[in-house]
């Protein structure tokens, strides 16, 4: 055990009763008299410390005599302390929480995986979106909906792209449906409205009401002025009145609008030819056939194929 000095008193203590107080190194007595002016202040980290004798062990308060031992965690610690202290086993409250944390986790995992695997599928859909693959695309974004049914988002989400392959599919009214559960949810969003639009004149094509598929057309272009296939949808809308009255101003109608159409429509676009091919036999036979049929009738790269 070591022995020290108080700064005030002089007289010499263990070194384990001293403390700093302000830089001062002082027995108990003298500390709680120079403390005693500093009541109800604020002392700054530091002010007051207790002096460490490194030849006492702080756990088992063995005596080296005057040999240091040696520090673990920046206290003196006999062999017999620091072996334990290093080896110590951990207390079965511990371990019984360690696990109860890990069957938590586990389960908080696997309750939420279904979050992970819409989050992955969505992004998967949206790479897909980007390079073009709607087919492929579509797919992975409804399965990202039904893995979080609770999200209104998703779910209108996937609705339009439902929508959307439907229209591919020449099956406007039950996109119809799913567009309109959509403009409830997003009613200023600007592709829903076109597609809506879209999915209302397909509807009434289907429904041989030709004024209202010139209505949703008009609308549609209105919407998109420099729509090449906008343009294509108001000239097929005129050319089914003229098929249906055989009046020429509905025939010239169509044949401006087409015309529009083509200088809008990229160059080489396969999709605007077919469509433009169909309003092209529609007004030269002034029969109103849909485009499953005229395609049965004119299969592509076959003898009687339109250009």
């Amino acid at each position: 055990m070591r022995q020290s000095t108080c700064g005030n008193c002089k007289k010499t203590v263990p070194m384990n009763q001293l403390f700093t107080v302000f830089e001062k190194v002082l027995c108990t007595e003298c500390a709680n008299q120079e403390l005693g002016g500093y009541q109800g202040k604020q002392l700054a980290p530091g002010d007051v410390s207790r002096e460490v004798d490194p030849t006492i062990c702080v756990h088992c308060q063995m005596d080296n005599g005057n040999e240091p031992y040696s520090l673990l965690a920046g206290a003196p610690a006999c062999e017999s302390c620091e072996a334990f202290l290093r080896h110590r086993p951990y207390p079965a409250w511990l371990k019984a929480a360690a696990f109860s944390l890990l069957l938590l986790a586990a389960f908080a995992f696997v309750h939420n995986w279904r979050f992970v695997q819409a989050y992955l599928e969505w992004n998967r859909g949206m790479r897909l979106l980007q390079k073009g693959d709607l087919d492929k695309a579509t797919p992975l974004i409804v399965a990202a909906a039904d893995h979080v049914p609770e999200s209104k988002e998703l779910d209108t989400s996937a609705n339009m792209f439902r929508a959307i392959s439907l229209l591919k599919e020449d099956k406007s009214r039950e996109a119809l449906q799913l567009l309109r559960q959509c403009k409830k949810h997003w009613p200023n969003n600007p592709t829903v409205n076109s597609l809506l639009l879209q999915a209302e004149l397909g509807a009434a094509f289907d429904d041989k009401d030709y004024d209202k598929f010139l209505a949703a057309a008009q609308a549609l272009l209105a919407a998109n002025p420099n729509d090449s296939s906008a343009m294509a949808a108001v000239a097929s809308a005129y050319a089914c009145k003229y098929a249906v009255t055989g009046r020429a101003p509905f025939k010239k109608e169509s044949l401006r609008y087409l015309d529009l159409a083509r200088q809008k429509a990229p160059p080489g676009d396969p999709h605007f030819r077919d469509y433009a091919d169909r309003i092209t036999h529609r007004l030269q036979t002034r029969e109103i056939i849909t485009r499953e049929e005229y395609e049965r009738r004119f299969p592509p790269n076959r003898e009687g194929a339109k250009p």
